[in-house]
């Protein structure tokens, strides 16, 4: 997440930002208080009868050339045929725009919007459960052969700058102590192109959009995506799918939700049970750079501050509570 100070909205610069990109002025307040407001900030806006979204991040938290390396992936994922979200060019054809505004400098870039409904709302059918497995299995084949100008941030990127988060804000020793037994055994795993490679990182059901009149998924959200070992993104799959089917009530779907994602998946993409085995490992990943990254969004809130604010601290606190406990093995 970003600093709880960029978490407050901002319609003025989502509009100072629009003038780089064509769109339907007539409607744009009543689709920009639809925003949401997380890793990035994303606004809802028409162009020519169609929605699509403006992201914005402010530049202190987002490196341009990580950026970059985004969105020349999904370039070269449309250039293979794969359903992924589509850059919309501004109006000087960039993908990527730098805004010097009033609030400061912000990195901005806008997206169509994907046919079809999140998986989260589809019915949990074997149909879609295979189509998004193969949706990732499709992902994953495409990036082992993908040869990248601009290259996105490693996991040894990403467990180094959690190590520097959990230092610079004191988090408890044994928080330290996992992020160190993490990177060893992540680098004590062997590497090749059927396991190890650019990874998607959140491929959860609410990132996923199940298209029926297409039969298959499009994907939406890369801004995490890194290189990482491709059982990451199976591991946060099926852990979203589980909680998913938990909270609708039909935890007795999930076994059988799993099986046939992982059926989808292997039509596309080899994996092998010595490979799912560490998918605890990349729990434990991901909860590490979880709690960081939950510091850093911690250290940071506006005076004054919103009067929701301190209800979503007190929520993402609890969370790093939570993780603590489940890490502190």
């Amino acid at each position: 997440m970003l600093k709880m100070k960029h978490l407050v909205e901002n319609k003025a610069l989502a509009q100072y930002a629009l003038r780089s990109w064509n769109h339907d002025q007539a409607t744009l307040e009543k689709w920009l208080n639809r925003f949401r407001i997380s890793s990035n900030a994303v606004y809802p806006f028409m162009q020519d009868g169609s929605l699509a979204f403006l992201r914005l991040a402010p530049e202190e938290e987002k490196q341009d050339a990580q950026v970059q390396a985004e969105l020349d992936f999904l370039a070269y994922l449309h250039a293979q045929g794969y359903p992924a979200m589509q850059s919309l060019p501004s109006l000087d054809g960039a993908a990527l725009v730098r805004i010097d505004s009033p609030w400061g400098r912000y990195l901005a870039s806008a997206f169509a919007c994907v046919p079809g409904v999140p998986v989260e709302d589809a019915p949990p059918d074997e149909r879609v459960m295979t189509r998004y497995g193969e949706a990732l299995g499709r992902l994953h084949a495409l990036s082992a052969r993908y040869v990248p100008v601009r290259r996105r941030q490693s996991h040894a990127d990403a467990l180094a700058w959690t190590a520097r988060t959990l230092a610079a804000h004191h988090a408890p020793d044994c928080m330290l102590e996992v992020c160190d037994r993490i990177a060893c055994r992540l680098s004590a795993m062997p590497k090749n192109r059927e396991t190890y490679g650019l990874v998607h990182y959140d491929f959860e059901p609410d990132n996923v959009f199940w298209d029926e009149a297409q039969d298959c998924c499009h994907v939406i959200d890369f801004d995490d995506s890194m290189y990482h070992f491709y059982v990451l993104d199976i591991e946060q799959a099926l852990d979203a799918l589980d909680e998913m089917l938990s909270e609708q009530g039909r935890a007795s779907f999930s076994e059988a939700a799993q099986a046939q994602f992982l059926a989808g998946y292997r039509l596309h993409f080899p994996l092998s049970e010595d490979m799912l085995a560490q998918r605890p490992l990349m729990r434990a990943f991901c909860d590490i750079y979880a709690y960081a990254r939950l510091l850093h969004c911690l250290s940071d809130r506006p005076s004054p501050e919103p009067e929701w604010m301190p209800g979503l601290c007190a929520r993402l606190e609890g969370r790093m509570r939570h993780l603590e406990a489940r890490l502190h093995v």
